[in-house]
C-alpha cells in the first residue's frame, strides 16, 4: 500500500473561489477600458490557479491568457495593467492576491489537520497531560470538528437575513479564532495604495478627476509613467519630482502626465550622471609645470623676435602664388 502524499494547501487553494472584493476592485480599475479589465481578471485567475500564485512575465503568454492579440497587449492593454502588478524574478505577482492566497491556504491546512486528527480542534487529537477538562460548550464544538459552531464575521453574513441564507461564494473560508473571514480581514487591513494612487496623491488628487472634468491617470497617463520607470526612476523619485513641480504650479493639476516628463528626464540625468572625480595633488602639480614650461617658451620666442635674432617666414605658403625672382 502506497504512502499517502502530504496535503498540499497551495494546490488545493487553486480549486477554491478566487476572492475579488468588488469595492476595492472597482475603485482601483475605474480608469481601465472594458478589455483591459477583462485582461486583468484573466491574469488574476491564472495566478490563482498556480501553486506559486504568479504568472511568467512574458508578453506572448500574457497576451494569450488575456485573450487579446500580442500587438494590442504591447500597445495598450499591457501598459495599462502592469502598474497593478509586481515584476520580480521573471514573474508577475500581486501583493493583495498573495495575501488572500496565504489566508486561504492556512484555512485549508487547518481543515486538513482536523480531518486527520492532528489539530487541537479535532475530536481524535490526543490532549496533553495536565490540560484542563472540556466543558459542555467545548465538547459540542469538538463533536463537529469540520464546522465552525461560532458565527464568525464574514461578508456572507448580514444583519437582515438569517445565517442559514445561502452564500454567493461556496465554502467561503471563515475561522473562529478571532481572525474572522477573508472579507473581514480585508476591511481591517488598509489597502496598499497603487502606483496610480500614489502619483495622483503627489498631484493633490484622490480620484483623478480634475476641476475641469478631465480624468488623470487614464491608460495613456499610466503608459507615460511606465516611460518614467524606464528612466531608472523609482516611484518615490517620481512622486518627489511631481510634488516639486506642483508646489510651483498655481493653476491646478495639468491636463496629462506628459507635463512632468521633461522634469523626469532632467532628474534622471542628474541621478545617472557620473560622479565628479577630485583632482589629486600630483596631477595638479604636473599640470602647473606644463603651464610654466609653455609660458617660458612663449616668453623666449617673443624676446628673440624683438631683438631680431629670429625672423618669421612671411612668404606666402599658397602653392598657386606667383613667386618672383
Amino acid at each position: 500500500m502506497t504512502e499517502k502524499e502530504p496535503f498540499n494547501a497551495k494546490k488545493a487553494r487553486g480549486k477554491r473561489p478566487c476572492p475579488i472584493w468588488v469595492d476595492a476592485f472597482h475603485r482601483d480599475t475605474q480608469m481601465l477600458c472594458a478589455d483591459e479589465i477583462g485582461a486583468y481578471i484573466m491574469i488574476i485567475m491564472a495566478m490563482w490557479t498556480r501553486e506559486t500564485c504568479d504568472f511568467p512575465d512574458d508578453d506572448m503568454r500574457l497576451a494569450r491568457v488575456s485573450k487579446v492579440s500580442s500587438r494590442l497587449w504591447k500597445s495598450r492593454v499591457g501598459p495599462a495593467i502592469r502598474p497593478f502588478l509586481i515584476s520580480e524574478n521573471g514573474v508577475l505577482t500581486s501583493k493583495k492576491l498573495r495575501e488572500e492566497a496565504a489566508f486561504v491556504e492556512r484555512f485549508l491546512q487547518a481543515q486538513s489537520d482536523r480531518k486527520n486528527g492532528t489539530s487541537p480542534e479535532s475530536s481524535t487529537y490526543a490532549e496533553p497531560q495536565g490540560a484542563p477538562d472540556f466543558n459542555e460548550e467545548n465538547a459540542e464544538n469538538s463533536d463537529n470538528s469540520l464546522k465552525n459552531n461560532k458565527v464568525a464575521l464574514s461578508t456572507d453574513n448580514s444583519t437582515d437575513k438569517p445565517p442559514t441564507h445561502p452564500t454567493q461564494q461556496p465554502n467561503n473560508p471563515t475561522l473562529d479564532d478571532g481572525g474572522g473571514s477573508a472579507g473581514a480581514r480585508s476591511e481591517i487591513l488598509p489597502d496598499e495604495p497603487t502606483p496610480r494612487e500614489r502619483l495622483l496623491a503627489a498631484m493633490g488628487l484622490t480620484s483623478g478627476l480634475t476641476a475641469t472634468g478631465r480624468m488623470l491617470g487614464n491608460p495613456g497617463d499610466m503608459a507615460e509613467a511606465q516611460r518614467w520607470a524606464k528612466m531608472d526612476l523609482t516611484l518615490d523619485q517620481q512622486c518627489d519630482v511631481i510634488r516639486e513641480l506642483m508646489a510651483k504650479k498655481r493653476d491646478g493639476p495639468p491636463s496629462s502626465f506628459r507635463y512632468f516628463t521633461e522634469a523626469m528626464r532632467r532628474r534622471a540625468g542628474e541621478l545617472n550622471a557620473p560622479p565628479l572625480q577630485p583632482i589629486h595633488s600630483e596631477h595638479r602639480k604636473a599640470t602647473q609645470n606644463e603651464r610654466n614650461a609653455f609660458d617660458h617658451a612663449i616668453h623666449e620666442t617673443a624676446k628673440r623676435l624683438s631683438d631680431g635674432s629670429v625672423a618669421l617666414e612671411t612668404a606666402s605658403r599658397d602653392p598657386f602664388a606667383v613667386r618672383r625672382g
